[in-house]
């Protein structure tokens, strides 16, 4: 895993390896963004008071998770089988991941859907017709959280 990290160095990046559920950058920032990693913590209290720790003051936590309840989850599952990563310990819909935002120190946890696109032409459409009839719970794919340090 040196490697990729050797080569952002070189280009000119800042880059520290660190346990997500506990790391020590000696330093705060106005945002940490954690994009699909909160699912494959077996320590999510820890990740988050990591990312509290490095947050300014008015700093936020914007982070991005699959949707448990993202329709093709139950499609997927009708046919005898789940959609779940081999590495992912746990899944959140928008009320639990506000919740454990919350009892982790963070407030005015803010929610949003978004979707990604889908590779066929019959995943296309279907992802189109879910869009115009299902609300965005259960149309999108992925929850984006933006919290704020109590």
């Amino acid at each position: 895993m040196k490697a990729p990290f050797t080569n952002l160095q070189a280009d000119g990046f800042n880059v520290h390896l660190a346990n997500a559920q506990d790391f020590d950058l000696g330093r705060t920032f106005d945002t940490v963004f954690a994009g699909e990693i909160i699912e494959h913590l077996d320590d999510v209290h820890g990740f988050l008071a990591s990312a509290r720790r490095h947050l300014t003051p008015s700093g936020r936590l914007v982070l991005t998770t699959p949707n448990v309840f993202y329709v093709a989850n139950f499609i997927y599952r009708w046919g005898g089988h789940g959609l779940v990563h081999y590495e992912h310990t746990c899944w959140f819909c928008e009320d639990a991941l506000r919740r454990v935002l919350e009892v982790n120190g963070f407030s005015s946890v803010e929610i949003s859907f978004t979707r990604h696109t889908s590779p066929t032409p019959f995943r296309k459409t279907a992802n189109y017709l879910s869009q115009l009839l299902l609300p965005p719970r259960l149309a999108h794919d992925t929850l984006i959280a933006v919290a704020k340090v109590e």
